[in-house]
C-alpha cells in the first residue's frame, strides 16, 4: 500500500507510518506538516521510504517544516547506521520554486509532484520486503 497526502493529511500519514509501518511500501508528503521526532524514529526503524515535496514560498505552511522533516528523518536513519546512499534512497526531498506552479497557489505542491513521472515511478517501485518486486 502507498500513501500520498496533501497539507493537513500529512499528520495522518506520519502517524500511520509510525504506528503501522507494516502496511506501507512508501509515501509522498506534499505541502505537509512536519514529522514529530518520535514519528521519525519509528519510521526509520521500519524503513518506510518517503518523498517530501513543498513549495519554496508556501503561504500556508512554511517550507521550514518540510526541510526540518527531511533532516529529522535523515538523522533518524543515520542514527540506525544507514549509509548516506541508503538514507538518500529512503528519504527524498524536492522543493519547488514559484515557476513550478501553474497557478499561483504555492501551497499546492501536489500539482508539480503528481506531474513528475520520476516521483511517481519511484513511489511505485517501492515494495515491502518479501513482496513481489523484491
Amino acid at each position: 500500500m502507498y500513501a500520498s497526502t496533501v497539507s493537513y493529511g500529512s499528520q495522518l500519514l506520519w502517524e500511520a507510518f509510525a504506528k503501522r509501518p507494516d502496511l506501507f511500501a512508501g509515501g509522498l508528503v506534499t505541502g505537509g506538516f512536519p514529522v514529530g521526532a518520535s514519528q521519525a524514529t519509528a519510521i526509520a526503524a521500519a524503513e518506510v521510504p518517503v518523498w517530501i515535496t513543498h513549495g519554496e514560498h508556501d503561504h500556508l505552511l512554511n517550507v521550514s517544516g518540510a526541510r526540518n522533516s527531511t533532516a529529522a528523518l535523515r538523522q533518524a536513519y543515520a542514527a540506525r547506521g544507514k549509509t548516506p546512499e541508503q538514507v538518500a534512497e529512503l528519504v527524498r526531498y524536492t522543493e519547488y520554486a514559484d515557476a513550478a506552479f501553474s497557478v499561483p497557489d504555492y501551497h499546492a505542491a501536489f500539482g508539480p509532484t503528481y506531474e513528475d513521472r520520476d516521483i511517481l515511478r519511484w513511489l511505485l517501485d517501492q515494495a515491502k520486503p518479501g513482496n513481489a518486486g523484491d
